[in-house]
C-alpha cells in the first residue's frame, strides 16, 4: 500500500470515528474553501466560475492540501457556474463588483420572488409553484413560451453539467489520487425556512412574516419539507462519507421562540430523514460579522 493510500484510510477512519460518536485518535479538520482556493494562489472568482478552469481549480486545491493540514474537503462547487446564471439571465447572484472586477466570492442579493399573498398557492403544491412562478422569476430565459422555456433550460442544464464534470469532478478525484484527501460531502439541501430566505421572500420578507403570517409561514415550510429531503437523500452517494452538506443561514437571526417554533420542527425532521436514510450530515452554520470599524 502506498503512502497515499495509507493516508485516505486514515483520514476516512479519522472523520468516520468522529461521525460515529466516538474519539478519534485527533480532532480531525475539513476545509470549505470554494473560492477562496483562487484568492490564495492569485486567481479570481472568474477563473472558478466562468472560465470552467480545470487546471486553474485544480491547482489551486493542490496548494490547498500541500500546505494545510485537512483530513476532507467539500468539493469547489460553492463558487457556483457564473456562465450558468448569466445565461439564465439570474440577477440574485453578483460575480463583479461596481468597477468591474471580480468579487472575492459570489455575493448573494437576496432578492424577493414571492409576495406574502402567495403563501396559499406554494402551500397547496409547492413543486408546481417551484416550477411555474419561482423559476421563472429567478430566472428571466425561463419566461415565455413553452419551445423557449425548454431551449433555454437545456442550455443552462447543459452548463452547469460542465461545470461539474470540467471543473468540479476532476478536483475531487485529484485531491483523493494525488494526496489521499477526500471529499466529504458529495450532496447538499436546505432547511425550508433557509431555503424560503433565500430564493424566495427574501431575509426581511421571512423575518416579518414570522410576525404578520405565523400560521402560513410554517405551513410553507411543512410543504417544502418532503421536496428538500427527498434533493438530501436521492443527490446523495454512498462513497467515503454518505453525508449531505446542508448550509444553515438564518437560525443565528432569530429569537430562541422563533427558532423552536418556526425552524427547529423542520429542522429536526430533515436530520432524522436523512439519518432513517443512512446518511449523515455535518451542518455548517454561517455567521455573518461586520468589519470592526463598523460596529463603533
Amino acid at each position: 500500500m502506498n503512502n497515499t493510500q495509507t493516508l485516505l484510510e486514515a483520514r476516512i477512519a479519522r472523520l468516520t470515528t468522529t461521525m460515529n460518536l466516538c474519539e478519534p485518535d485527533r480532532v480531525p479538520a475539513v476545509g470549505n474553501i470554494n473560492s477562496w482556493a483562487a484568492h490564495y494562489t492569485g486567481k479570481s472568482l472568474l477563473d472558478f466560475s466562468f472560465a470552467y478552469d480545470t487546471g486553474a481549480v485544480k491547482d489551486s486545491y493542490a496548494c490547498i492540501a500541500r500546505e494545510f493540514s485537512f483530513d476532507a474537503m467539500n468539493p469547489p462547487g460553492g463558487s457556483r457556474p457564473g456562465s450558468m446564471y448569466s445565461s439564465l439571465g439570474s440577477t440574485e447572484f453578483s460575480f463583479y463588483q461596481a468597477d468591474g472586477a471580480p468579487h472575492p466570492g459570489v455575493q448573494h442579493l437576496g432578492r424577493t420572488n414571492m409576495e406574502a399573498s402567495e403563501y396559499p398557492e406554494l402551500i397547496a403544491d409547492a413543486y408546481r409553484f417551484i416550477v411555474d412562478k419561482l423559476l421563472p422569476r429567478r430566472f428571466p430565459a425561463l419566461r415565455g413560451s413553452g419551445a423557449r422555456r425548454a431551449m433555454n433550460l437545456a442550455k443552462g442544464a447543459l452548463l452547469f453539467q460542465e461545470f461539474q464534470t470540467s471543473a468540479v469532478a476532476p478536483t475531487v478525484r485529484f485531491l483523493r489520487e494525488e494526496y489521499g484527501l477526500p471529499v466529504l460531502t458529495s450532496s447538499s439541501t436546505e432547511m425550508p425556512l433557509d431555503l424560503l430566505a433565500d430564493y424566495f421572500r427574501g431575509f426581511s420578507g421571512v423575518l416579518m412574516d414570522i410576525r404578520r403570517c405565523p400560521n402560513e409561514l410554517k405551513a410553507a415550510c411543512e410543504a417544502l419539507l418532503p421536496l428538500l429531503l427527498a434533493k438530501a437523500i436521492g443527490n446523495s452517494k454512498r462513497e467515503d462519507f454518505p453525508t449531505v452538506f446542508i448550509p444553515l443561514h438564518i437560525p443565528t437571526y432569530l429569537k430562541p421562540n422563533d427558532f423552536h417554533s418556526f425552524y427547529f420542527p423542520t429542522f429536526k425532521a430533515v436530520i432524522e430523514g436523512i439519518v432513517k436514510a443512512g446518511r449523515r450530515s455535518p451542518l455548517f452554520m454561517v455567521c455573518f460579522l461586520l468589519p470592526y470599524e463598523e460596529l463603533f
